[in-house]
């Protein structure tokens, strides 16, 4: 059965070693064998180190018959506003246990809240920052 598809090159490691980059669409195939499909795409993560397919163009979309190939360039600066939003649900999480009827009530039997708390009311409540600390002095 044929449908629409995004094919994504999972060969990251082409960035970090050039050599021996595998070609996912070096051939004819590409297009002869796809010509029943609506459409094919191919997502080329490797671009910006030469690219896992012969016909990719760094930071360029390009056609080949039926095949739309993109060359998207730094794909990690893509992934930070997940990154921050991810960072951002774990700090929400993180406070959410000190608080109780919208107000702040430690439950120091809470072993995350206990072992993430540095100090509370003049107490050092971390044991490697209370050794760090007699040790120093």
């Amino acid at each position: 059965m044929r449908h629409n598809e995004i094919i994504t090159a999972p060969k990251l490691a082409a960035l970090i070693s050039p050599l021996a980059k595998p070609t996912s669409a070096s051939d004819p195939r590409t297009t002869e064998e796809r010509q029943g499909d609506a459409f094919a795409e191919i997502i080329d993560l490797a671009a910006e180190g030469g690219g896992n397919c012969e016909y990719t163009r760094p930071g360029e979309t390009v056609q080949v018959g039926q095949v739309t190939i993109v060359g998207p360039l730094n794909v990690p600066s893509m992934l930070g506003e997940h990154a921050s939003e991810l960072y951002a649900k774990n700090q929400y999480n993180l406070i959410e246990l000190f608080l109780k009827d919208k107000a702040i009530n430690l439950d120091w039997s809470d072993e995350v809240l206990a072992k993430t708390a540095l100090t509370h009311a003049g107490e050092i409540k971390s044991e490697a920052a209370r050794k760090a600390i007699e040790g120093s002095g």
